[in-house]
């Protein structure tokens, strides 16, 4: 029992006094003799302190350094609460050598107390336990620091071993001097083991005659056996006579030997090394063998790392050179600038005095056809080889490479094969002996050339083939092969893109040389084609609706609301669905132009990457299948006027003979004439009616002559004097100055504005103005002439019927007037068109080409020329 610990129980302390104390003290005591470890112990006496004092909660808050290490136990949601009136927190100060190391937290009810005696032995035991926690850590912590500094002192110490000498002869020489002088020997030597041949060569030597340098021992027979075999060191003593002849020569003069195995990292034997003292000289003894095992290990080592650093130095000689051989290969992507540029690589890079390449024609070819020729004859290039066929075509099939060396001793067997046959004999026909051929794989493992290549020099000397050069060609022919599958694939994508572009335009010559119009959509619903005919029927320029939606297309129309909307369903049911929607004569009526009768069809794009509306303007065919329609009705109806004017006249012939002898008689007896003059007036109305409807029935032939418009125009006008005067109108004239003479029948034409003239002054029940225009479209090469009057206007029902024979508002009119003014505009290749509002005026448009038409059955059935209503002017305003 320690001095603190009498303190803690006083001579003057009975256990009958406080037994529970007493006791709790003494069991406190032996688990603290049980363990060290803090936690451990505060873990062991916590169900005394729980049973004995209603401790139901503890926590030791270590300090360490700025951070602080808490230990819960017992009930961890105690040590949150605050004191109360049910708990209560007892902090004990922890401290050793007046030094805090942390504080114990207790929670206890408020009903029980922990006795101080307690709670000061606590305190004391956990600070014991945590200094001498803090002294073994401290201890533990130096000593890893002490070998952290062994072991770097070792490294630095190999690094500088292996760094100091790179030069493997100078290192190895080095090795076996050091080690004689140190080891106090007379020789030593040191052996390499070849990885192929398994034979010991002396590559380093102190005290040995120069000529142990150039012997090689095969792993055999000897000491060198047994140290190799058993990885063990040998220590020969005395007199080594023996038969077996060994890198220890036995001569009575050595006193003793040591053989040591040389090992690399991963246990590998890498030689031997051998030591040898003479006579007289004592034995080697055990620390001996120690230090120059060490020695071994130190010379391993360093010869390892020097091989390392020796093949480190080749690799990046090779990456270096891998290098340049890929960025030759990136240079360029066309076919044969690649191969030559391969085949220069490999004599320039690589090293190879001459090479060739066999390619294949193509990718689906099996010849293979000298491409890129080094330093290989003529007839070389002129031979091309199948798969299959000689060594090149064994090679391409195999897909396998080949190192031929005509010197190399085969078997009998193997000299008669097939085989060796087409090696040996494209060995004669390249006039060298050795020769190397790899097969160019695509990442498809298919052969697309056959690389061969060998060291014969200009003057017939005759290099091996090293290993580097194997390493440098088996790596740079892989990336030679993707560059050339990539140059194949080049000039099949230039080749495709060539074929590509030619369908391309072919497909836009046949979309824009299309009557129809097309547009279509991409996946998105943007507009992405429309052709030339769709910028004629639609009047809109494409560039206005790229990758713009449909839609937007159908706004822009400005069609009535019952269009867009039948047009929108039908494209989204087209999108949905993917069936297709055709209506023929489909009618739109745009705002700001004429109507448009369309052949609409919508179909889906496969794979609903987007829509082709596509659609033909029917409009002229519309109206001229109305047109022809019109003819038939009109000839119909014409027949039926010729006939019933026919039968009219034959009747009239006889009551105008009646009526004027009875006028005569009338007169004669100075009687009224009130009743023949009547029947004269009617008659002669009938008379007029019947030459009107022949004249509207029969074909009239045209007497074209050419016109001076301005005068023709004034000079029809003139001839209507009293008929205006009459009706007191009032003739404003507007005529451009351009106005040509025009060829057609001047009777005619004057029959057109006197039926027009006569139909204004109708309209102008109490008189008014009318205006007469001219203007001449040079584009169009036609003449437009119009006719405005103020008067009481057409109502729009009526406009329809205007010209359709013997329709009339006025109650002695015959109907006949106007269309006997379309047809001889028609038959002079022009058309004639009115506008008109009830109560300001009407205006009558006539547009008349230069020349009338030779065939005119053909000119009622052509577009006529189009009225510039701009030019002519427009509704007189009252």
């Amino acid at each position: 029992m320690t001095p603190d610990d009498k303190q803690i129980f006083p001579s003057d302390l009975h256990p009958p006094e406080n037994n529970l104390i007493y006791e709790t003290m003494g069991q406190l005591l032996r688990l603290a003799e049980a363990t060290s470890n803090p936690a451990d112990w505060l873990t062991r006496i916590f169900p005394l302190l729980e049973s004995g004092f209603g401790v139901s909660a503890m926590m030791l808050e270590i300090t360490e350094g700025p951070a602080l290490r808490c230990l819960p136990f017992g009930q961890p949601t105690l040590l949150a609460v605050e004191d109360s009136s049910l708990w209560k927190r007892v902090r004990l100060r922890v401290t050793h050598a007046s030094a805090p190391l942390a504080n114990l937290v207790l929670i206890q009810p408020t009903t029980t107390e922990l006795p101080s005696r307690i709670a000061h032995f606590l305190s004391h035991q956990l600070g014991q336990m945590l200094a001498l926690e803090k002294m073994q850590r401290q201890i533990a912590e130096a000593e890893d620091r002490s070998h952290l500094r062994i072991r770097e002192l070792a490294t630095l110490y190999e690094i500088g071993q292996a760094v100091d000498q790179i030069d493997t002869a100078h290192l190895m020489q080095m090795i076996v001097e050091r080690t004689a002088h140190l080891m106090d020997a007379q020789a030593c030597s040191l052996m390499l083991q070849d990885a192929e041949t398994k034979a010991l060569r002396v590559v380093a030597s102190h005290g040995l005659p120069d000529i142990a340098l150039t012997q090689e021992k095969p792993i055999g027979d000897g000491y060198a056996r047994q140290v190799s075999d058993t990885e063990q060191p040998l220590v020969l003593k005395g007199d080594m006579r023996q038969s077996r002849r060994d890198e220890v020569e036995p001569h009575s003069e050595i006193a003793c030997s040591m053989l040591v195995p040389m090992k690399d990292r991963e246990g590998g034997v890498l030689g031997v090394l051998a030591i040898r003292r003479h006579q007289p000289a004592t034995d080697f003894s055990p620390e001996d063998l120690r230090l120059f095992s060490v020695f071994a290990s130190q010379a391993a080592l360093a010869i390892t790392n020097v091989r390392l650093y020796s093949d480190l130095e080749s690799r990046a000689s090779e990456l270096t050179k891998l290098s340049s051989l890929s960025r030759s290969l990136i240079s360029t992507i066309e076919r044969d600038p690649l191969l030559e540029r391969i085949a220069d690589d490999l004599c320039s890079i690589v090293g190879f005095s001459r090479c060739c390449l066999f390619i294949r024609d193509g990718l689906r070819s099996s010849t293979f056809t000298p491409r890129a020729l080094r330093g290989y004859p003529e007839a070389i290039g002129r031979t091309p080889v199948k798969q299959g066929e000689g060594a090149i075509g064994a090679v391409a099939r195999r897909k396998a490479g080949v190192l031929f060396d005509a010197k190399t001793p085969v078997a009998e067997e193997e000299e008669r094969e097939r085989s060796y046959r087409q090696l040996r004999g494209l060995a004669r026909s390249l006039g060298t002996n050795t020769f190397i051929a790899l097969p160019l794989l695509n990442g498809l493992n298919e052969c697309l050339g056959v690389v061969v290549a060998d060291n014969k020099g200009h003057r017939g000397r005759r290099e091996p083939i090293t290993k580097e050069q194997q390493r440098l060609l088996a790596t740079f022919i892989d990336q030679a092969a993707i560059a050339i599958e990539h140059a194949y694939l080049y000039v099949e994508a230039q080749e495709n893109s060539r074929n590509i572009l030619k369908l391309r335009n072919y497909t836009e010559s046949v979309l824009q040389s299309s009557l129809a119009g097309i547009i279509s959509t991409d996946a998105r619903g943007m507009i992405a084609r429309w052709n030339r005919a769709a910028e004629t029927t639609l009047e809109r320029e494409a560039s206005r609706f790229r990758d713009k939606p449909l839609l937007t297309l159908l706004s822009e129309l400005r069609l009535t609301e019952s269009e867009e909307h039948l047009l929108s369903e039908a494209i989204g049911r087209v999108i949905e669905t993917g069936e297709p929607f055709h209506q023929p004569k489909f009618s739109l009526h745009p705002q700001g132009r004429d109507s448009l009768t369309l052949n609409l069809m919508l179909s889906r794009l496969p794979d609903q990457s987007g829509v082709v509306l596509i659609f033909e303007d029917v409009t002229q065919e519309n109206r001229l299948e109305a047109k022809v329609k019109e003819m038939h009705r009109l000839a119909d109806i014409g027949q039926l006027a010729a006939r019933m004017a026919h039968e009219v006249r034959n009747t009239l012939s006889p009551i105008k003979g009646a009526a004027q002898l009875m006028h005569s008689d009338y007169e004669a007896q100075d009687a009224s004439t009130e009743w023949p003059d009547i029947i004269l007036s009617e008659v002669e109305t009938l008379s007029r009616l019947t030459s009107e409807m022949l004249d509207f029935a029969r074909p009239i032939p045209l007497d074209v002559r050419s016109i001076s418009v301005a005068s023709w125009l004034q000079g029809a006008v003139q001839s209507l004097t009293v008929f205006l005067e009459e009706h007191r109108v009032n003739v404003h004239w507007e005529l451009a100055d351009n106005l040509p003479d025009i060829h057609a029948d001047p009777v005619q034409l004057g029959q057109i504005v006197r039926n027009l003239v006569m139909n204004a002054g109708q309209a102008l029940p109490v008189g008014g103005d009318l205006t007469i225009s001219a203007t001449y479209d040079e584009q169009r090469m036609a003449l437009s002439l119009g006719f405005t009057d103020n008067g009481i206007g057409i109502p729009e029902e009526e406009r329809e019927r205007i010209f359709r024979p013997f329709v009339t508002t006025r109650t002695k009119g015959t109907g006949l007037g106007l269309p006997i003014v379309q047809k001889i505009v028609h038959q002079h290749g022009g058309d004639v068109q009115v506008i008109s509002e009830v109560g300001v005026g009407t205006t009558f448009f006539v547009a008349l080409p230069l020349h009338p038409p030779y065939d005119m059955a053909r000119a009622l059935l052509e577009e006529p020329p189009v009225i510039s209503r701009q030019a002519v002017g427009s509704l007189p305003d009252n």
